[in-house]
């Protein structure tokens, strides 16, 4: 499985080492070419159609291999075209002084040459082919044009003999010379860009370096290791291929020499050295390589065992990946590392030794290796051993392996297997893993290797489960980079908002695999809607907290609210776990977040009174509360591992930590035909509610001002579910009807098959009703913005010219005073000022709240 060999491989210049295929995949950039060059390369006799100072066009975005051309590759079945073109700096002439112009005669692909036609007057290739100025001529001088062409089939071209750009470059006592600058078939030749031929280095890429061992094409670099031109190339001796000041000169001497047709530019992505960030050169090298094309297919088969977050990854980028699999170029002319344990006879090469422990190792070195022995460079490499062939001494190979096979390892060598732990593995107790999580990129790079070395040791799938995250995006879309300016310190987030909002943010947003637009603001927008209002109800939960111990109060003796609550608690366990279990971590998140709302809006704010009484009512809103908060701060925990700790302690947790707790277990007497009725119904009274102050809403009715009566239709509540409804909605009466009434004082929405309607008649009584209630929260903003406890009582006194709201006072002031908890209610002194002023509808009044100092 382990060999070497001579291939061309993704080499990087400033490291000086090649890179592994999934190595390659994770450095991938957008980059535009500006001098992809469109190249004549001239025949040198005559062949049929093709006569001798006829030009082959072909088409490259890598100028610098030019010096490395030693063939052209046409396809075989392509039917290509022979075209008399101006010659340079004639193009711009007009048609009918066709008689003046000189012609050079070039070949390229017939649908290519043809596509021009419909191509925008300002396509370079248009432009210097001479055919721009067609956009304006009629058909007829179109078919003038395309009469002079000569069409060509591919397989006609094969054999002919051209004049390379750079001739001297390879040497002509290179192996192979006899078959260089010839046109040779090749299948991989297309006509999707370019010109339906290729320029052939079969130094600097795969496909020619496949054609080149085929056709025996000499092998001559052009370009040294570091990316410098060669001695072969003394034009541009040291100087960096990549540069683009080189590249401009490369193309400034073609066209000179007038072997240039034309130059425009071309985006596409370009590999990048994933360390130095260094453009990286497809150079052919010696160097080890595992065979992992033999084991496609048990790759594949571990692959469709393995369950995938998204499932689309599986057989998509990941299984594409593997179906395009490569041999894994495992070596590296690094210096750290670990070395490649491969000792050559200095005698004969071909004599090899792979050695697999320390054990070994110190079996066959010819000296006495000591205990603390370090096996990395440089002490390895003086280590020779003895050839079992020969006996000749054996010099180990200066290459180290590839981190990534270090990294693929981890399962492995983390147990020292096989030489420690070995039923750990053997037996499943450590392996595979259940879950595995990073982003997409890791689909060629961590997630690869992993299950390459484990197919490697004949041991399956090395993870059950892949959560598969997709790239962050700044908030319009953009990729983040420093250049852009829309890089967002993940510290500077936390700092402001907390590790725990943002995990819980980019838990919830979207799904895991999709790209996530990030604005810091929505975790801020997270923290409040989520932490910040669960936060309130631990302090409200604190605020009413028993001084004594009360007795356990059985469910079915509950409110129906509580049971409701309890249910819907029961829902979320049951939600949370069936997520988390499938690895539907946005799905879990969403459960918690609705969880919380609804915990705060609907189950705290309508047990509010029951809270501020006594009795076995208040402590069983108290005991359902109380399991409400602990069991969420378990669910919690995974996803808000900070927050869920502090929660808990701030409830009194039991154990050191809630990630000591036991996972909360689904009640099976919660989960009945009963239950599911109750929360059904809960369902429905909230979807009237939401109804019923849509209707107040768009008759401009505060909830503060009672209504007389509230009618629906398709469905039926318990006269408990019935009472809510009259407390939300602050009506008199709710009733279930099988037609609505008519009349303009009846307002009407519907959702599905439920129908409310409204009476938005006010009388005199609900008018003061209303005024009542607007009035105590009047009394209650004082008092908040006293700084009074419940507890504190306090004196209330009202001043007004008003007849009508100094008679109010005397029906209403003891109900007002209650609700209050004022000791007294009474006319202010006259002139009493500081008071807070309002108006009940015309009337104006002002209030008079302190606190009671007796």
């Amino acid at each position: 499985m382990l060999y070497q060999g001579h291939k061309v491989v993704p080499h990087c210049p400033r490291c000086g080492t090649a890179l592994s295929s999934h190595e390659v995949a994770q450095g991938y950039e957008k980059v535009t070419e500006k001098n992809s060059a469109f190249v004549k390369f001239k025949v040198r006799s005559n062949k049929g159609k093709v006569k001798k100072g006829d030009y082959i066009l072909s088409w490259t975005t890598t100028p610098w291999t030019l010096p490395g051309n030693v063939a052209l590759a046409v396809n075989s079945d392509i039917d290509y075209v022979r075209v008399q073109i101006p010659k340079r700096d004639q193009t711009k002439k007009v048609l009918i002084e066709l008689g003046a112009i000189q012609y050079d005669h070039v070949i390229l692909a017939k649908s290519i040459f043809e596509e021009l036609y419909d191509k925008d007057s300002s396509d370079e290739l248009k432009i210097a082919l001479g055919l721009s100025f067609l956009d304006v001529q009629p058909e007829d001088t179109k078919e003038v044009i395309k009469s002079i062409q000569q069409t060509i089939k591919g397989l006609e071209l094969i054999g002919l003999e051209y004049e390379p750009p750079y001739q001297d470059a390879i040497p002509k006592q290179a192996e192979g010379y006899q078959n260089a600058f010839k046109v040779y078939p090749a299948d991989f030749v297309t006509t999707n860009e370019g010109t339906g031929v290729v320029h052939t280095a079969v130094m600097y890429g795969e496909d020619d370096y496949r054609l080149g061992e085929k056709a025996g094409l000499p092998k001559v670099h052009t370009i040294a290791p570091d990316g410098t031109f060669s001695t072969y190339v003394p034009k541009w001796l040291g100087r960096f291929v990549k540069d683009a000041i080189v590249e401009s000169e490369i193309i400034k001497d073609l066209e000179n020499r007038e072997l240039l047709l034309t130059k425009q530019s071309y985006t596409h992505d370009y590999p990048f050295c994933w360390r130095c960030h260094t453009p990286l050169l497809y150079y052919a090298k010696t160097a080890w390589f595992i065979k992992m094309s033999a084991l496609k297919e048990k790759l594949k088969s571990s692959n469709d065992k393995i369950k995938w977050i998204p499932e689309h990854i599986q057989h998509g980028r990941f299984g594409e990946w593997l179906n395009e699999i490569k041999d894994w170029a495992i070596s590296r002319e690094r210096y750290w590392g670990t070395p490649l344990p491969i000792w050559i006879c200095e005698k004969d090469h071909q004599h090899q030794v792979c050695i697999g422990s320390l054990k070994e190792l110190r079996e066959n070195a010819n000296i006495a290796l000591p205990l603390n022995f370090d096996p990395h460079r440089p002490f390895i490499d003086s280590v020779r051993l003895k050839c079992p062939k020969c006996n000749s001494s054996m010099r180990r190979v200066k290459e180290v392996c590839d981190t990534w096979f270090d990294s693929g390892s981890m399962p492995f060598a983390q147990w020292h297997y096989p030489f420690e732990n070995k039923e750990r593995i053997d037996k499943g107790v450590s392996y595979p893993a259940d879950y595995i999580a990073e982003a997409i990129d890791q689909t060629r790079g961590w997630f690869y290797t992993l299950l390459a070395v484990a197919t490697l040791l004949d041991k399956g799938a090395p993870y059950k489960n892949v959560i598969c995250l997709g790239h962050i995006l700044d908030a319009k879309g953009q990729k983040m980079s420093k250049s852009k300016g829309n890089v967002v310190d993940p510290w500077s987030v936390i700092e402001q908002y907390g590790a725990d909002a943002l995990r819980f943010h980019l838990f919830s947003i979207n799904q895991p695999g999709e790209y996530k637009l990030f604005d810091p603001k929505q975790v801020g927008d997270c923290l409040r809607q989520n932490f910040m209002i669960l936060w309130n109800v631990v302090s409200f939960w604190e605020q009413f907290k028993p001084t004594n111990a009360v007795e356990p109060i059985d469910h079915k003796k509950r409110s129906k609210l509580d049971q409701w609550q309890l249910a819907r608690l029961n829902q979320l366990v049951e939600d949370v776990t069936t997520s988390l279990e499938s690895y539907q971590i946005t799905d879990a998140s969403r459960s918690i977040s609705e969880f919380i709302t609804e915990l705060s809006t609907w189950y705290v704010r309508r047990s509010r009174a029951r809270f501020k009484t006594d009795g076995a009512d208040r402590d069983a809103a108290y005991q359902t509360l109380t399991e409400s908060l602990f069991t969420l701060t378990k669910l919690m925990a995974p996803l808000t591992p900070l927050v869920a700790d502090a929660l808990y302690q701030r409830l009194g947790g039991q154990l050191e930590s809630v990630h000591l707790e036991a996972w909360p277990k689904l009640e099976s007497s919660r989960k009945s035909t009963v239950t599911s009725e109750l929360i059904k119904q809960m369902e429905t009274v909230r979807q009237i509610v939401e109804l019923g102050h849509s209707l107040r809403a768009e008759a401009g009715v505060k909830v503060r001002q009672p209504l007389g009566q509230l009618v629906f239709t398709g469905v039926q509540l318990s006269e408990e579910f019935n009472s809510i409804l009259l407390d939300e909605l602050n009506v008199r009466e709710a009733v279930e009807a099988k037609s609505l009434p008519r009349g303009d004082e009846w307002k009407q929405k519907e959702s599905g098959e439920l129908v409310v309607a409204l009476d938005i008649t006010i009388t005199d009584e609900l008018r003061e009703a209303g005024w009542v209630r607007e009035v105590i929260r009047r009394v209650n903003d004082e008092r908040k913005r006293l700084g009074l406890k419940r507890t504190d009582s306090v004196s209330i006194g009202y001043q007004t010219a008003d007849e009508t709201a100094r008679g109010f006072f005397e029906r209403y002031g003891a109900e007002v005073g209650q609700a209050g908890n004022a000791k007294k209610i009474e006319p202010a002194e006259p002139g009493q000022t500081g008071g807070a002023e309002f108006k009940l509808a015309e009337h104006r009044l002002a209030l008079f709240v302190q606190p009671d100092i007796r």
